[in-house]
């Protein structure tokens, strides 16, 4: 029986960290795009922010990395409306320092 055991795959997990609670893990589905990226922000993350408590979550600063999807035009464009300047990335209001290994926003807003 011939089998190939080098086949080519992804994986992409979103989660987040808020205070002492974890919100996620989320499973994103086959090939991440900025059209994905942008329907899981619009359709998934509100679901997984619903524990959060309001007062917290107009405080929320929301960070991602430096990856193509994130940084589409599309998903820049929605992300000015629930975190209005609350936003770190490329191309964001406050912009994800290049190849930067750090995960604190404390680097990147003050």
């Amino acid at each position: 029986m011939e089998s190939n055991f080098q086949q080519r795959f992804n994986v992409n997990v979103w989660c987040a960290v808020l205070d002492d609670q974890l919100i996620g893990p989320f499973m994103l589905e086959g090939r991440l795009t900025g059209e994905t990226y942008l329907r899981f922000l619009q359709e998934e993350l509100p679901q997984l922010l619903e524990e959060v408590p309001l007062n917290k979550r107009g405080r929320i600063y929301f960070q991602h990395d430096g990856a193509p999807p994130h940084s589409s035009r599309e998903v820049r464009n929605f992300l000015n409306f629930p975190f209005p300047r609350r936003w770190i990335g490329r191309c964001g209001p406050h912009n994800w320092p290049v190849r930067s290994p750090d995960l604190s926003p404390l680097d990147c807003c003050v």
